[in-house]
């Protein structure tokens, strides 16, 4: 809540993106987040870090919070700089060297952040190890079904536009682990998870019609 009230505040002064709220909006954003903030504490390992007071090596021996918070801030900077350009992932693109430049450095982290990770359930147990990948494989099934339903007739047809407070939270469950790879790519997701619900509020990610989607 500190990072939300400050963000705001300092995004407001600075004329930067954000969306207006309402008061009864800023208070809905703040318990929805609050519950879900507490979720991901205990599931995620974040919780125990916390208190263990881990350090970071190859950020100096930064903790946890002090990431979170610097690349929050990073995050901030480059969403302002690139505020005026689409990034969609559509046929157009192609003519957009400024989505193919960033959707190119998130994918390549994202993969680097998968692949660490899976190497460090390897390290722990085969069992461990079986139970994270199925534990991968059930949350993209999900997100299958929820989020194409085309691909399954027996659902109703709805269009998605998935905003940037959502997709960091799936891999903030995966990023588990005690490594300083894991951390640190938990931290950047939990950043641009905050920077989302805090700037645009915790918008539905699914919609009736297209027009509503593609606002």
């Amino acid at each position: 809540m500190a990072c939300y009230i400050t963000l705001r505040t300092g995004a407001q002064w600075l004329h930067m993106k954000v969306r207006r709220k309402t008061h009864a909006v800023h208070m809905e954003d703040g318990i929805r987040t609050m519950h879900l903030a507490l979720a991901l504490a205990v599931t995620s390992g974040i919780a125990d870090r916390f208190q263990r007071d881990q350090r970071i090596a190859i950020l100096g021996g930064m903790t946890q919070p002090g990431a979170i918070t610097m690349y929050l801030m990073l995050f901030t900077a480059m969403f302002e700089v690139i505020r005026y350009d689409s990034i969609q992932l559509s046929a157009s693109m192609k003519h957009n060297p400024v989505t193919i430049i960033s959707v190119g450095i998130a994918l390549a982290a994202l993969v680097m952040e998968v692949f660490s990770c899976i190497r460090c359930a390897r390290a722990i147990s085969d069992e461990f190890y079986q139970a994270y990948l199925a534990f991968m494989a059930v949350t993209f099934v999900l997100h299958l079904f929820a989020f194409w339903p085309k691909k399954f007739p027996f659902l109703e047809r709805h269009y998605l536009h998935i905003h940037h407070w959502y997709w960091p939270l799936p891999f903030v469950q995966i990023s588990v682990f005690n490594s300083d790879v894991s951390i640190i790519g938990q931290s950047m997701f939990l950043a641009v998870w905050i920077h989302g619900f805090t700037a645009f509020g915790l918008q539905p990610n699914c919609y009736d019609t297209y027009e509503e989607a593609n606002r």
